[in-house]
C-alpha cells in the first residue's frame, strides 16, 4: 500500500510539472504572437514632409518648409541651424518599430499616458509619434501612434527631436583673430590699451613685444606669456548658448548689456592697402586693421551674459572669461 501511494504521487507531480510546462510554453507563444518586429510605421520622402511640430520638455516648436527651406512658424526671421531639421528628416525616412505590442492592457503602464515627447508631421502623408517609459532593457522607448497599438522604436528617434528653441539658433561666427596688433579692455570706468610691436634682437636679448600705453605716450614693457594667455581668451572664444536672438533697447537691461560690466576691444589683421599715414602712432596701427568688440553683462546661472557690439543676439558665456579681464591689470602683466 505504502509503495502504490507513493506512485500515486509522483504521478500526480509529474503530471502538474507537465502541466505547468505546457502552459509556459503557451504564455510564450500567445507573447511572441502579440509582439511582431521589423515593422515599418512611417515612411517620410523629403517631398512629402511640410511641417514639423514637437512637443519636449514643456516647450512646443513647429517649423515649416518654405520651398526647400525650413523656418520657425512663429518667426520666419529665426536663426535658424537647418542642418538639424534635415537630420531630422532623414530619421523620419523610414521609422521601423523593433517590436509591437497589438493588444497591449493600457497606455499608462508604458508611460504614455504623459508622453516624454510628441513629434507630428504633416505634409502628404502625416504621423504623430508619442513617447512613453524607456523599457526595461535601455535604449528603446514605447511609441504609440494612436492606432491602438504599441510599438518599441529604438530611442534615438526621439533624441532626433531633444532641441529646445535656441538649441537651433544659427550663432554667430567669431572671428579667427591672427596678426593682433592691440587689445583695449575696458572695466569699472577704467580702460587699459595693449599694445604689440614686432619684437627685435639686441645684444642676444629679445625686445618685449607687447607693451602698456600708459598716459602721456609712454609705454610699459609687459610679460609677453601673461598678455599672450589673457589673448587666448579672446581668439579661443567660444559661446556657450544663445538666449536672445532679437534683443530690443529695454530687454539688453535684463543682460547688463545697456551699460556693460566689460568691454573687450580685439585689433587684428593687416591694414587694408592704400591706407594713408603709414607713419602714424602705434594706436592707430591698432585700428587700421579689423575689430572685435565683447560686451559683458550680467550674471547668470550658467555664466555671464555677452554679445558681439551691436548685435541682436545675446549668449551665455563662460564666467573665465570675464574673470581674467578683472584680474588683468599693470601688476599681473608687467614684464618678469
Amino acid at each position: 500500500m505504502k509503495r502504490g501511494k507513493k506512485l500515486m504521487i509522483l504521478t500526480v507531480v509529474c503530471m502538474a510539472a507537465c502541466g505547468a510546462a505546457f502552459a509556459a510554453i503557451k504564455f510564450q507563444a500567445r507573447n511572441e504572437e502579440e509582439e511582431s518586429s521589423g515593422v515599418s510605421i512611417y515612411q517620410g520622402e523629403e517631398d512629402h514632409i511640410q511641417a514639423l511640430f514637437w512637443d519636449y520638455n514643456g516647450e512646443s516648436l513647429r517649423f515649416e518648409k518654405n520651398g526647400d527651406q525650413w523656418q520657425y512658424a512663429e518667426d520666419e526671421e529665426f536663426p535658424l541651424q537647418e542642418s538639424i531639421l534635415e537630420s531630422m528628416e532623414s530619421a523620419l525616412r523610414d521609422v521601423q518599430a523593433v517590436k509591437v505590442i497589438e493588444d497591449p492592457e493600457s497606455e499608462e503602464e508604458y508611460g504614455l499616458d504623459q508622453p516624454v515627447c510628441v513629434v507630428s508631421v504633416t505634409g502628404d502623408s502625416g504621423i504623430s509619434l508619442s513617447f512613453g517609459n524607456e523599457t526595461s532593457l535601455g535604449g528603446e522607448r514605447y511609441v504609440s501612434i494612436g492606432d491602438g497599438k504599441i510599438y518599441i522604436l529604438d530611442s534615438s528617434l526621439m533624441d532626433e527631436f531633444s532641441y529646445g528653441l535656441y538649441d537651433l539658433t544659427e550663432n554667430e561666427t567669431i572671428p579667427s583673430m591672427t596678426d593682433v596688433t592691440g587689445i583695449t579692455l575696458e572695466k569699472g570706468g577704467e580702460t587699459m590699451k595693449l599694445i604689440y610691436q614686432e619684437a627685435d634682437i639686441s645684444d642676444e636679448e629679445e625686445v618685449p613685444e607687447w607693451f602698456l600705453e600708459e598716459k602721456g605716450g609712454e609705454y610699459t614693457s609687459l610679460d609677453t606669456d601673461s598678455v599672450e594667455n589673457l589673448l587666448n581668451t579672446f581668439t579661443g572664444l567660444s559661446w556657450g548658448g544663445c538666449v536672445n536672438y532679437h534683443v530690443s533697447e529695454e530687454e539688453l537691461k535684463e543682460y547688463g548689456l545697456d551699460e556693460p560690466e566689460a568691454r573687450v576691444t580685439v585689433y587684428y589683421g593687416e591694414a587694408s592697402e592704400g591706407s594713408e599715414d603709414e607713419d602714424t602712432s602705434s594706436e592707430d596701427e591698432s585700428s587700421q586693421g579689423q575689430e572685435f568688440v565683447l560686451e559683458i553683462g550680467g550674471e547668470c546661472d550658467e555664466g555671464v551674459y555677452a554679445r558681439m557690439a551691436g548685435s541682436q543676439m545675446v549668449y551665455w558665456i563662460d564666467s573665465s572669461v570675464y574673470d581674467s579681464i578683472l584680474e588683468a591689470d599693470e601688476e599681473s602683466l608687467l614684464s618678469k
